[in-house]
Protein backbone atom coordinates (compact mmCIF):
# COMPACT_ATOMS: atom_id res chain seq x y z
CA UNK A 1 0.00 0.00 0.00
CA UNK A 2 1.27 3.46 -0.79
CA UNK A 3 0.19 7.04 -0.30
CA UNK A 4 0.84 9.52 -3.08
CA UNK A 5 0.69 13.25 -3.59
CA UNK A 6 1.29 15.36 -6.66
CA UNK A 7 -0.09 17.86 -9.11
CA UNK A 8 -2.87 17.45 -11.64
CA UNK A 9 -3.42 19.50 -14.76
CA UNK A 10 -7.13 19.49 -15.55
CA UNK A 11 -9.35 20.41 -18.48
CA UNK A 12 -12.87 20.08 -17.15
CA UNK A 13 -15.23 23.01 -16.53
CA UNK A 14 -12.16 25.24 -16.75
CA UNK A 15 -8.45 24.55 -16.96
CA UNK A 16 -5.64 24.73 -14.42
CA UNK A 17 -3.49 22.86 -11.89
CA UNK A 18 -4.49 21.41 -8.54
CA UNK A 19 -3.18 18.96 -5.94
CA UNK A 20 -3.98 15.24 -6.17
CA UNK A 21 -3.48 12.69 -3.38
CA UNK A 22 -4.70 9.34 -2.10
CA UNK A 23 -3.92 5.66 -1.44
CA UNK A 24 -2.88 2.91 -3.86
CA UNK A 25 -2.78 -0.84 -3.34
CA UNK A 26 -0.88 -3.09 -5.78
CA UNK A 27 -1.12 -6.89 -5.89
CA UNK A 28 0.97 -9.14 -8.14
CA UNK A 29 -1.28 -11.57 -10.00
CA UNK A 30 1.17 -13.62 -12.06
CA UNK A 31 4.77 -12.89 -13.02
CA UNK A 32 4.97 -9.26 -14.17
CA UNK A 33 1.16 -8.77 -14.13
CA UNK A 34 -0.40 -6.89 -11.24
CA UNK A 35 -3.66 -5.18 -10.36
CA UNK A 36 -3.89 -1.81 -8.65
CA UNK A 37 -6.69 -0.12 -6.78
CA UNK A 38 -6.21 3.64 -6.46
CA UNK A 39 -8.47 6.31 -4.99
CA UNK A 40 -7.19 9.74 -6.07
CA UNK A 41 -8.85 12.83 -4.63
CA UNK A 42 -8.63 16.29 -6.12
CA UNK A 43 -10.47 19.56 -5.87
CA UNK A 44 -10.66 22.51 -8.25
CA UNK A 45 -12.60 25.69 -8.93
CA UNK A 46 -14.36 25.64 -12.33
CA UNK A 47 -14.53 28.65 -14.60
CA UNK A 48 -17.99 29.48 -13.26
CA UNK A 49 -19.27 28.22 -9.92
CA UNK A 50 -18.17 26.76 -6.63
CA UNK A 51 -15.30 24.37 -5.85
CA UNK A 52 -15.75 20.78 -7.03
CA UNK A 53 -14.07 17.84 -5.30
CA UNK A 54 -13.71 14.49 -7.09
CA UNK A 55 -13.17 11.04 -5.61
CA UNK A 56 -11.85 8.77 -8.38
CA UNK A 57 -11.72 5.05 -7.50
CA UNK A 58 -9.78 3.31 -10.28
CA UNK A 59 -8.77 -0.25 -11.11
CA UNK A 60 -5.66 -0.86 -13.23
CA UNK A 61 -4.02 -3.82 -14.89
CA UNK A 62 -0.25 -3.28 -14.70
CA UNK A 63 2.69 -4.83 -16.49
CA UNK A 64 5.53 -4.41 -14.01
CA UNK A 65 8.75 -6.38 -14.53
CA UNK A 66 11.06 -6.36 -11.52
CA UNK A 67 14.71 -5.54 -12.22
CA UNK A 68 16.48 -5.84 -8.88
CA UNK A 69 14.87 -3.22 -6.62
CA UNK A 70 13.39 -1.28 -9.55
CA UNK A 71 9.94 -2.01 -11.04
CA UNK A 72 8.94 0.12 -14.02
CA UNK A 73 5.26 -0.23 -14.86
CA UNK A 74 2.66 0.53 -17.50
CA UNK A 75 -1.04 0.30 -16.70
CA UNK A 76 -4.53 0.82 -18.10
CA UNK A 77 -7.96 0.70 -16.55
CA UNK A 78 -11.42 2.09 -15.84
CA UNK A 79 -12.72 4.07 -12.91
CA UNK A 80 -15.52 6.34 -11.80
CA UNK A 81 -15.53 10.01 -10.91
CA UNK A 82 -17.75 10.89 -7.96
CA UNK A 83 -18.50 14.53 -7.36
CA UNK A 84 -18.10 14.77 -3.58
CA UNK A 85 -18.81 18.50 -3.53
CA UNK A 86 -20.27 20.67 -6.29
CA UNK A 87 -22.89 19.83 -8.92
CA UNK A 88 -23.87 16.17 -9.33
CA UNK A 89 -23.20 16.16 -13.09
CA UNK A 90 -19.53 15.38 -12.40
CA UNK A 91 -20.33 11.67 -11.75
CA UNK A 92 -18.92 9.85 -14.78
CA UNK A 93 -16.96 6.91 -16.16
CA UNK A 94 -13.18 7.42 -16.37
CA UNK A 95 -10.46 5.68 -18.39
CA UNK A 96 -6.77 6.05 -17.60
CA UNK A 97 -3.24 5.06 -18.60
CA UNK A 98 -0.26 5.24 -16.27
CA UNK A 99 3.49 5.01 -16.54
CA UNK A 100 5.73 4.88 -13.50
CA UNK A 101 8.50 3.31 -11.52
CA UNK A 102 8.65 1.83 -8.02
CA UNK A 103 11.98 1.47 -6.21
CA UNK A 104 12.29 -0.90 -3.27
CA UNK A 105 14.02 0.41 -0.18
CA UNK A 106 14.88 -1.52 2.98
CA UNK A 107 12.45 -3.57 5.06
CA UNK A 108 9.63 -3.65 2.46
CA UNK A 109 9.44 0.17 2.10
CA UNK A 110 9.26 1.61 -1.41
CA UNK A 111 9.07 4.93 -3.24
CA UNK A 112 7.26 5.57 -6.50
CA UNK A 113 6.89 8.17 -9.20
CA UNK A 114 4.05 8.18 -11.73
CA UNK A 115 2.46 9.95 -14.67
CA UNK A 116 -1.27 9.19 -15.12
CA UNK A 117 -3.49 10.50 -17.93
CA UNK A 118 -7.24 10.25 -17.32
CA UNK A 119 -10.28 10.84 -19.52
CA UNK A 120 -13.41 11.76 -17.58
CA UNK A 121 -16.77 11.12 -19.23
CA UNK A 122 -14.74 9.94 -22.19
CA UNK A 123 -13.85 12.20 -23.81
CA UNK A 124 -15.60 15.16 -22.19
CA UNK A 125 -12.69 16.23 -19.99
CA UNK A 126 -9.39 15.04 -18.66
CA UNK A 127 -6.59 15.25 -16.14
CA UNK A 128 -2.88 14.51 -16.18
CA UNK A 129 -1.38 13.64 -12.79
CA UNK A 130 2.30 13.75 -11.88
CA UNK A 131 2.78 12.20 -8.46
CA UNK A 132 5.18 10.58 -6.07
CA UNK A 133 4.71 8.55 -2.97
CA UNK A 134 5.96 6.20 -0.34
CA UNK A 135 4.62 2.78 0.46
CA UNK A 136 5.00 -0.44 2.38
CA UNK A 137 4.78 -3.85 0.69
CA UNK A 138 2.96 -6.47 2.78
Amino acid sequence: MSLFIGGSEYDLAGVGWTAVFGPRIDRVVLGPLAVQLAVPVYSYVPQFGDRITHLLPELSLLVSPRIGRVSPYLGLGPGWSFGVTGPSFVDALTLHAELGVTVGLMNSWEVRSELRARAIDPWGGGTTDISGGIGYRF
